[in-house]
């Protein structure tokens, strides 16, 4: 394993053994393993640190696929948005974008952004949520969130939690 990395080592070794070796894929859980909010798991900024470290020690390999180099972009980007380092997650969605220019994507992740800032900075949420309806000005998803977010903090907060225990049962 990977010392320098506070997480996905595991991740990380599976990237260098492909190398050498073919995976099958298995369609059922190996391992399951609880989530604390206090664990390492819960640690976004340890996560950022990590996919960095990855990606950059993985680079030449990211640029053969730039698929996976896109989507690992947007990630990175997306986390560091929600963990409030929003120009540095600009940064790494505009290099997924110009890796692969597709809006539909995008739109999505901002979707994503924006619907969980809403929950805790409604303003920098709803900007989100606004970029993602410029993108995909038909997605009554994206339309209905943000209505919603006009309606303010409270309201948002009382869906949303609605939201999850529907989805939830």
């Amino acid at each position: 394993f990977d010392e320098r990395l506070p997480r996905l080592q595991d991740w990380e070794l599976v990237i260098r053994l492909s190398k050498y070796y073919e995976f099958r894929f298995i369609d059922e859980p190996l391992l399951v393993s609880p989530y604390t909010s206090d664990s390492l798991t819960a640690n976004r900024s340890a996560r950022i640190e990590a996919l960095k470290l990855i990606l950059s020690k993985h680079w030449d390999d990211f640029l053969e696929d730039k698929d996976s180099l896109s989507r690992y972009c947007f990630s990175i980007g997306v986390h560091q948005c929600l963990n409030n380092e929003i120009e540095d997650g600009e940064n790494y969605l505009r290099k997924g974008f110009e890796v692969k220019p597709d809006r539909h994507i995008l739109a999505e992740h901002y979707f994503t952004i924006g619907r969980r800032l809403c929950s805790r900075d409604i303003k920098i949420g709803r900007n989100y949520l606004t970029k993602a309806l410029k993108l995909r000005p038909l997605d009554a998803r994206i339309f209905s969130v943000l209505a919603i977010s006009l309606l303010g903090p409270g309201v948002y907060q009382r869906v949303a939690q609605f939201y999850k225990r529907w989805n939830r049962d």
